[in-house]
């Protein structure tokens, strides 16, 4: 899903900014709003609702699809933090 990888606009800057030590609060505020993004018309969006709804149904585990979705591995220094976002974002 190109909206959520690790080389697109949120991601892959965050990524890099975490890997230096810095902060990423602001691309992840941009990343909370875009898990949030729900538009029918969007295939996209779509998709991504379908694999947030099945990690709140409790089919799949979160950190696999914080994976599946942005590249990013559970070893890297963003994961927790992206985790976290994920997680605000289903609430």
């Amino acid at each position: 899903m190109r909206k959520a990888s690790r080389n697109e606009r949120f991601i892959g800057p965050a990524a890099e900014l975490a890997e230096m030590g810095r902060p990423v609060s602001g691309l992840l505020a941009a990343v909370e709003a875009l898990l949030k993004f729900d538009v029918q018309e969007d295939p996209e969006a779509v998709e991504l609702q379908s694999k947030l709804a099945a990690v709140k149904g409790g089919s799949v585990e979160l950190p696999a699809v914080v994976t599946e979705l942005t590249g990013i591995e559970s070893s890297h220094p963003l994961f927790e933090d992206l985790q976290a976002t994920f997680k605000r974002a289903l609430a």
